[in-house]
Formats: C-alpha cells, sequence, structure tokens
C-alpha cells in the first residue's frame, strides 16, 4: 500500500523510489552474504554450514529454536514468512 501511493514517504524519500532501492540494495547485501559464504565453505565446520544453509535456504520457523517452540510465535512467523 506504502509503495502504491507515491505521496508516501519513507526515510524523507517517495516511496516509489525508496522501495525499489532498498530492494536492489538487500538483494546486493544477500548476494555479498551467499558470495562470502560459498568462499569459506570449506573452513566452516558441518554443523555452521548445516545451519547456515537451513536459516537462508529454507524455513527460518522450524530453525530457530524461539519460533519453533512457541506455537503463536511459530505462528506468526510461517504468517511472516
Amino acid at each position: 500500500m506504502i509503495y502504491s501511493n507515491g505521496s508516501a514517504l519513507i526515510e524523507g524519500n517517495r516511496s516509489e523510489l525508496y522501495v525499489p532501492a532498498y530492494h536492489e540494495l538487500l538483494y546486493d547485501e544477500e548476494e555479498n552474504l551467499l558470495d562470502t559464504f560459498s568462499a569459506n565453505f570449506d573452513y566452516h565446520t558441518t554443523s555452521y554450514n548445516d545451519d547456515f544453509t537451513n536459516v537462508v535456504y529454507s524455513n527460518v520457523c522450524e530453525h530457530v529454536t524461539d519460533f519453533s517452540t512457541d506455537p503463536k510465535i511459530k505462528a506468526d512467523c510461517e504468517a511472516f514468512n
């Protein structure tokens, strides 16, 4: 809704300009994170690599303890996810 309304402001910038720029920055940062992880894969323990893979590539709600043990929090996480 905020994005579709060109008059909305986010941090002083029009939403129709801010949102795409934010998404691009977010994708760039995620790409850098995954590139760094891949470059260092052989230096980490198997459990670290497994945890990283589970959090990044699968449903985070199943792998974060607070989310997986409290049904209300897990439901909220699933709705957000």
